[in-house]
């Protein structure tokens, strides 16, 4: 059975792979690659990135007999959705918003060529969990979208809610190439 979530219950992240989706297709690799970017070689959606899992790790540390099976009772439950997930964001086409974002890192500035997508129902609920269990966390989940190409050898830009507000120092829509 192929592997479709990617959680890393010591670091508090998860991802929903997107390995045999209809969006890992060479369109969308000749799409990065016609924008000067380097094409991702793994597609993903980060539910839970390495913020929000250093701010978990730090709650669940505090006071891990209360949160801790809370917390893992809400990745379950996710977890069980990620077929729904799935289905909803497989279906890329060119109406869908594409932006490049540069965020400026110590090591230098970053580029992405990132996909911005809706959250569905689930996503939602469990963002709402999450704040519920970890006051403080919203502004650090992130924001839901799939990097589809960077601009050299680094893994694209942690985008939360903070980092689009804060950060980021360009962000503009892109058409799609033709």
């Amino acid at each position: 059975m192929e592997k479709k979530i990617d959680f890393d219950d010591k670091n508090h992240t998860l991802l929903v792979l997107l390995k045999h989706s209809r969006v890992h297709t060479p369109h969308f690799r000749h799409q990065a690659q016609g924008m000067g970017f380097k094409a991702k070689e793994e597609l993903h959606i980060t539910i839970l990135g390495y913020k929000a899992g250093k701010i978990i790790s730090e709650h669940i540390n505090a006071n891990r007999e209360l949160l801790e099976p809370r917390y893992i009772d809400a990745v379950n439950e996710f977890m069980m959705s990620t077929h729904e997930y799935l289905e909803r964001f497989i279906h890329i086409s060119d109406d869908d918003e594409m932006r490049i974002i540069e965020k400026q890192y110590d090591d230098g500035l970053r580029k992405s060529l990132v996909y911005m997508i809706e959250p569905g129902e689930h996503h939602l609920k469990f963002h709402h969990k999450m704040e519920a269990l970890f006051p403080g966390i919203e502004r650090h989940l992130p924001i839901p979208h799939i990097t589809i190409g960077v601009d050299g050898d680094h893994n694209g830009i942690g985008l939360t809610r903070h980092v689009w507000n804060n950060e980021l120092t360009n962000n503009f829509r892109v058409s799609h190439p033709r």
